[in-house]
């Protein structure tokens, strides 16, 4: 199934307001299916937020919650995003949700915060 992406994806040209900026940004993700990560990332590049905040569901396409025998695809999958999150110069938390294995996202994490829901960033 193809997901239709916003406009803000489709648009060659991000508002200035997003891009050309020198206060402070912050990026929040949540439920990103793998199709996306080349659109974040290059979201990413252009915005250069200084913090990104994750809720969950980092690779929302594999439901490991019901499909758990998906796990190595999902841990693929989140290692893409990881590398994408964690090589940008803007501090990462994750907030892991209910499709997340806590345990892949502690062994794949590199430089990225790992925060319980509830908690204050």
């Amino acid at each position: 199934m193809r997901f239709k992406l916003p406009s803000l994806f489709r648009r060659k040209k991000l508002p200035e307001a997003l891009t050309s900026t020198e206060e402070r940004k912050i990026m929040h993700l949540s439920d990103t299916p793998d199709n996306i990560y080349p659109f974040i990332l290059n979201l990413i590049e252009k915005t250069r937020p200084d913090y990104i905040v994750h809720t969950g569901d980092l690779a929302d396409n594999f439901k490991i919650e019901r499909r758990p025998e998906l796990k190595d695809k999902y841990a693929a999958s989140v290692e893409i995003l990881l590398r994408i999150l964690e090589n940008s110069k803007s501090e990462v938390y994750i907030v892991p949700g209910n499709e997340d294995d806590v345990e892949i996202l502690r062994k794949l994490v590199k430089r990225a915060h790992i925060t319980a829901p509830g908690n204050i960033i």
